[in-house]
């Protein structure tokens, strides 16, 4: 369901440039030992009543380069920026079945508050 509704479209490449290219949005590049081994996007966004929150669009990390500290210098790096950009808030959608990353994101302070369930037809 999430490749089909709330993935990047093709050509990715396209769509990443133009998010490069946003003010309102923030592209990390993780590294270890000189060598990228992940990213973070997020991006600012408008609540109904007008003020702003960010919203974490992509966090990954390499498997092998996992528990070591890149995950967690991108996510602070993503709290500092939306801290800068005044947000109330900051959010991020994790997939079923990645307790890691649920874990994850409750080590920043990060707590559900929705659930999205769905049927394949």
């Amino acid at each position: 369901m999430w490749l089909r509704t709330g993935s990047r479209t093709e050509p990715v490449e396209t769509r990443v440039e133009i998010e490069l290219a946003d003010p309102e949005m923030l592209t990390v590049v993780g590294e270890y030992e000189g060598v990228g081994v992940g990213f973070a996007v997020a991006a600012l966004r408008s609540s109904n009543d007008g003020s702003r929150y960010v919203q974490v669009t992509d966090l990954f990390t390499m498997a092998d380069a996992r528990h070591v500290g890149v995950g967690e210098a991108m996510m602070n790096l993503c709290i500092a920026w939306a801290r800068s950009h005044n947000a109330f808030a900051i959010d991020a959608a994790v997939l079923p079945g990645t307790r890691d990353a649920k874990n994850f994101f409750e080590g920043f302070g990060l707590t559900a508050r929705a659930l999205t369930v769905s049927l394949d037809l």
